[in-house]
C-alpha cells in the first residue's frame, strides 16, 4: 500500500503513474507542480509514449523501437529531467545493438540509431522518412575525423584530440548535432587548458597547435580563472597572435589572477595588452590599483600610459562637444522649418474645415429627405397592416360560414355528450374547431348513474362501451396511458 503523502501520481488518458517524492527528477514539476498530489498530463500526447517514458523512469528500461525512444528522449526534454536521468538514457541506448548504417567516403559504419536520432535532427528526420536505409554523409572531412565523431555520437569518448576539433565542430554544424557541439565547446577548452599546465614545463612540448585556438577564442579562455597559470612567454605570444582589443571589465580579473600567480614580473606581460578606452575615472581607478603592489619602474609606465589615455579622452570630449554644437545648431534650424510647416499645415487645416462645414450641411439637407421618405413608409406600412386585417377578419368570417354549414344536424355541443351517445360526426365537427382531443374534463355530471373526475374523451367512450368512438379518438391520436383520477358508482 502505497502511502498517498510520500507519492505523486501523474494522470494520461485515466491512466495513473505513481512515483515516490525522492524519486521525483522531473525538474518542470518542482517549479510549476510542486505540492499537487495528481498532475495531469496534457491530452494530445501519445499515450504509448507516455508509459516508456515512466516506465524508464521507474525501472530504467529503455525502448527498443528508435521511434519510441525519441519520443522518450522528447519528453524528458520536455519535462527538463536532471542531468544525470538523460545521462542514463544515453547510455542504456549506447548499450544496445547498433541497428543502422551510415556510408562516408566508399567506407560504411555501423551506428546505434538511437544515439544518432537523440543528438542530430538531420539523423531523426532522414531514419523516420528512411528507417531501413542508409544514410549517406556528404562531407569532406578524413575518415580519421568521422570515426572520432562517430565515438563521440556513441559515447565512446568524451573529447577529440586537438587536431581534429575544426573539422569535427563543422560536421557538428553540418549534421545539426547541437548537444555534441556543445558537449565539445563546454570541455574542450578545460581540456586544452589542463594539457598545457600540465605539460608547459616539459622541453619538447609544442605549444603551437594551441595557441591558435586560444587566440582566436581568447574571451572564452579569460573567464577560466586557471589561465592566469599558463606561463608568461605564452601568455604573450598568445596576445600578439589575437590582435583582440578588449575591455578593462574583462581584462580586469584575468590581470588580477595573472599578478597574483607570477607576482610582479607579470606587469612586464601585461602592460604590453592594448585596452579598449575606459568609461569613466572609476573604471581607471579600479584598474590602477590591481598593479598597487608591483615594482615602481611598472607603476611608472603605466601611469604614463594612463596620461595618454586620460589625455586622449580629453581631446575626444572636446571633439565630442564641437559635434554637439553643430547637432544643436541643426535642431534650431529643424525647429524653424517645422514653425513653419505648422503655419502652413494650420491655414490647410481651417480650409479643411470649411470643406467639412459645406458638407455638414449637405448630409443635414440629405437626413431631412431621408426623414421625409421613413414617414411615408411608415404611413404605406400602416395602410397595409390595416388591409391585412381586414382581409384576416374577411377570411374568419368564411371559414366560420363554412364550419357553420359543416355543423351536423344533430350536433352535440358538449364534447362528452358526443362522446357518450356515439356521435361521430360531432366529434370530428368539434376536434376540428379546436378541441383538445387530450383534454382532461373536471367534471362529475352523471350519466346513467356513473360519474367521473378528469377524465379524456376517450375514458368515456371507454366507460360507455362506445367500441367505435374508442377507435376513432385512438385514430386520430388519443393518448391510451393518460391515467383517470376517479370513478363513482351511484
Amino acid at each position: 500500500m502505497v502511502d498517498p503523502d510520500s507519492c505523486v501520481i501523474f494522470r494520461h488518458d485515466k491512466d495513473d503513474f505513481i512515483l515516490k517524492n525522492e524519486e521525483i527528477v522531473l525538474n518542470r514539476y518542482h517549479r510549476e507542480y510542486r505540492g499537487k498530489k495528481i498532475v495531469e498530463f496534457r491530452t494530445s500526447l501519445n499515450h504509448e509514449c507516455v508509459k516508456l517514458f515512466f516506465k524508464f523512469l521507474q525501472t530504467g528500461n529503455v525502448p527498443n523501437n528508435f521511434k519510441d525512444q525519441i519520443m522518450v528522449f522528447q519528453l524528458l526534454k520536455e519535462w527538463d529531467c536532471h542531468f544525470t536521468v538523460f545521462d542514463s538514457f544515453r547510455a542504456r541506448i549506447q548499450t544496445q545493438t547498433k541497428n543502422g548504417f551510415i556510408f562516408h567516403q566508399k567506407t560504411i559504419y555501423s551506428v546505434n540509431i538511437g544515439c544518432l536520432f537523440i543528438n542530430s535532427s538531420v539523423f531523426q528526420q532522414f531514419y523516420l522518412e528512411h528507417p531501413n536505409e542508409v544514410f549517406i554523409v556528404n562531407h569532406q572531412c578524413s575518415k580519421k575525423t568521422m570515426e572520432a565523431f562517430l565515438k563521440l555520437i556513441h559515447y565512446e569518448i568524451d573529447q577529440p584530440e586537438i587536431e581534429d576539433l575544426d573539422e569535427i565542430l563543422d560536421i557538428c554544424h553540418f549534421l545539426n548535432c547541437s548537444s555534441i557541439r556543445a558537449m565539445i565547446n563546454t570541455h574542450s577548452f578545460e581540456y586544452i587548458l589542463s594539457t598545457i599546465i600540465r605539460h608547459q614545463n616539459e622541453d619538447f612540448f609544442d605549444f603551437s597547435a594551441y595557441e591558435t585556438i586560444i587566440s582566436e577564442n581568447l574571451v572564452s579562455f579569460l573567464e577560466k580563472s586557471d589561465f592566469s597559470k599558463v606561463n608568461l612567454s605564452f601568455l604573450n605570444r598568445v596576445f600578439l597572435r589575437s590582435n583582440c582589443v578588449l575591455p578593462v571589465s574583462i581584462l580586469q580579473p584575468f590581470f588580477k589572477n595573472c599578478l597574483s600567480y607570477h607576482g610582479s614580473k607579470a606587469s612586464i606581460v601585461l602592460l604590453q595588452i592594448p585596452f579598449q578606452p575606459v568609461q569613466n575615472f572609476e573604471e581607471l581607478n579600479s584598474y590602477l590599483n590591481i598593479f598597487s603592489g608591483t615594482d615602481r619602474n611598472d607603476i611608472f609606465s603605466l601611469s604614463r600610459s594612463i596620461l595618454g589615455e586620460i589625455t586622449q579622452q580629453n581631446e575626444n570630449m572636446i571633439q565630442s562637444n564641437y559635434e554637439k554644437d553643430n547637432k544643436i545648431e541643426k535642431l534650431e534650424k529643424l525647429v524653424m522649418e517645422q514653425k513653419k510647416k505648422e503655419e502652413e499645415d494650420k491655414s490647410k487645416i481651417e480650409e479643411l474645415m470649411s470643406l467639412l462645414e459645406n458638407e455638414k450641411q449637405i448630409i443635414e439637407t440629405g437626413t431631412q429627405k431621408n426623414d421625409e421618405l421613413l414617414n411615408k413608409l411608415e404611413e404605406q406600412k400602416k395602410v397595409f397592416e390595416k388591409e391585412q386585417i381586414r382581409k384576416k377578419e374577411e377570411n374568419d368570417s368564411i371559414v366560420r360560414e363554412k364550419l357553420e354549414r359543416m355543423k351536423p344536424s344533430d350536433y352535440e355541443e358538449n364534447p362528452i355528450d358526443a362522446v357518450v351517445k356515439g356521435k361521430i360526426s360531432s366529434i370530428m365537427y368539434l376536434l376540428a374547431n379546436g378541441t383538445n382531443i387530450n383534454e382532461k374534463h373536471p367534471t362529475k355530471k352523471d350519466y346513467d348513474g356513473w360519474g367521473m373526475n378528469n377524465g379524456t374523451l376517450l375514458h368515456f367512450a371507454s366507460l360507455y362501451g362506445n367500441l367505435n368512438v374508442v377507435e376513432f379518438l385512438v385514430s386520430l391520436g388519443s393518448d391510451i396511458n393518460v391515467k383517470k383520477e376517479n370513478v363513482q358508482f351511484r
